[in-house]
């Protein structure tokens, strides 16, 4: 189980934004930077997506 905590959250998206990702893109990408190769989505997707 990956941990992570607000401020991670926080400083990616921050990053996102100086990198001019949509507002609206982020979260997702967020996750995509935290689960790496565990991210996935869909049919027994990985519940620290939605986390």
């Amino acid at each position: 189980m990956i941990e992570f905590a607000d401020n991670d959250i926080l400083g990616l998206d921050a990053r996102f934004a100086q990198e001019d990702i949509p507002f609206h893109a982020r979260p997702f990408r967020v996750a995509m930077e935290i689960l790496g190769n565990q991210f996935y989505i869909g049919v027994g997707g990985n519940p620290q997506v939605r986390e």
